[in-house]
């Protein structure tokens, strides 16, 4: 009934019929060519075929022919199918991690001082370590002398507590240059709720980390300016002043920021001032004139 089942037949409907029935015309000639041989010579024989469902479907099957003493062919068949998307499955998820364009590392807590046992090529690239030389030792190795400890702390803290956690740290390369690198640790646990292993993603954020701190020096060098400075949008809506800005004109920067440039118009400036300005600015030319603007109280000033 299991046999029959398996194919999509009654067992009324295959018995007395040939064994080719479920097999495709080429592999009832190999069977019949080079399997049964194999059987009368050893008695035994063990590998894979296709079979084809009553439905005219086929599936891959794990396949075993043997010979009883009194000469009787015995067939034992196992259905492949799901087996191979499980592996299909773990194949794409394999090529998921090793291609993934960030660094992936699994580890084993269960095994001293939680050591890797898995990086992907990207962490190759990132770290110049291969994975030979990464596998087996504890992360902790990418670290150095500007490595500072609070994000390594929280790391430490976050494993003991079996939580994830993410934290941004300078790490060395192999051949010793620094870069720094985004770092976000996980547990995964299985059905008890254990931690098995725990993952590790990593991105070099050394560009971005760069244009912060030039962004953060040049802020400081506008905050510090002694001259008055704004910014506004393409629209002329402010969206920051400097200090000399509010000392200047008496507005705070949360007071006018939102506004536009009118609020300073002491209505002494001649006619299509404004308009010429922003056809200036906005044709990608520097705009420079003497202008009479108005302070919050009301004086006006050059």
């Amino acid at each position: 009934e299991a046999y029959a089942d398996l194919y999509g037949y009654d067992p009324d409907e295959m018995v007395g019929e040939h064994w080719g029935l479920v097999y495709p015309d080429e592999e009832v000639e190999t069977t019949k060519t080079e399997i049964l041989p194999t059987v009368e010579e050893r008695g035994y024989w063990h590998g894979e075929t296709t079979g084809i469902r009553a439905d005219g479907t086929t599936f891959p099957e794990d396949h075993v022919l043997s010979v009883t003493d009194r000469g009787d062919l015995v067939c034992t068949v196992r259905d492949l199918s799901a087996r191979r998307d499980r592996q299909a499955e773990l194949r794409l998820k394999d090529r998921v991690l090793d291609e993934a364009p960030i660094g992936i590392t699994i580890s084993d807590p269960a095994s001293e001082d939680n050591p890797l046992i898995y990086v992907n090529d990207h962490f190759e690239q990132l770290t110049g370590y291969d994975a030979e030389e990464a596998v087996g030792r504890n992360c902790r190795f990418l670290q150095g002398d500007a490595t500072r400890e609070e994000p390594v702390a929280a790391m430490r803290a976050a494993i003991d507590d079996f939580e994830p956690v993410t934290v941004e740290l300078r790490n060395y390369r192999k051949d010793g240059t620094e870069f720094w690198n985004r770092v976000t640790i996980a547990p995964l646990v299985d059905d008890d709720g254990s931690v098995e292993n725990y993952v590790g993603f990593q991105e070099g954020v050394t560009e971005r980390k760069e244009r912060e701190r030039d962004l953060q020096r040049i802020k400081q060098a506008v905050e510090s300016a002694g001259h008055a400075i704004y910014i506004t949008d393409p629209d002329g809506v402010i969206e920051y002043v400097n200090p000399a800005f509010e000392e200047m004109t008496g507005f705070s920067e949360a007071g006018i920021v939102g506004e536009t440039p009118r609020v300073l118009d002491s209505g002494e400036m001649q006619e299509g001032y404004f308009e010429r300005l922003w056809e200036t600015v906005l044709s990608g030319d520097v705009y420079k004139e003497e202008v009479i603007n108005r302070r919050k109280n009301g004086e006006t000033y050059v």
